[in-house]
């Protein structure tokens, strides 16, 4: 979920592409702050997304062969007999192909153009889910017109 709108901010800088990044909800001082990232369009977003995506089938990967590292260590410590050798020898086999495989490698680089904060007063009665925030936004001064992306 997004804004579209185009805005030129006080740098002359044009985004289209806007999307609240993190709600920060402060009971004690009676206050929410909305983070907002600005991007020149939606294709700097999927930029974004797309590394996110490749970090995180990286860690799967890596969960991935430690466990079958642990796994492959208890065979070998519970081995004396030669009981497990084709279970271990088929183990290090698939340890070795996803240790191999190839990833593309990702150099993560900021897309967004700016991050801007909004800060409302908070009030109890509101829930402070997304779409709500996103409409509220939608009412600010600098949202006025934007459209849901």
């Amino acid at each position: 979920m997004a804004l579209k709108k185009v805005i030129i901010n006080e740098k002359g800088i044009i985004s289209e592409y806007h999307r609240i990044s993190a709600i920060l909800v402060n009971k004690d001082i009676n206050t929410v702050e909305i983070l907002i990232k600005s991007y020149t369009n939606e294709e700097y977003r999927d930029k974004e997304k797309s590394f996110f995506e490749k970090q995180i089938e990286i860690k799967e990967r890596q969960n991935n062969l430690d466990e079958k590292n642990k796994l492959l260590s208890e065979l070998v410590n519970k081995n004396v007999d030669h009981n497990n050798d084709k279970e271990i020898k088929l183990l290090t086999e698939e340890i070795n192909i996803i240790a191999h495989e190839e990833i593309e490698e990702t150099i993560y680089i900021e897309t967004s153009l700016y991050e801007t904060v909004e800060v409302l007063e908070y009030q109890a009665d509101i829930e402070y889910i997304l779409q709500n925030v996103y409409e509220y936004l939608k009412m600010t001064d600098r949202f006025i017109g934007a459209e849901d992306s």
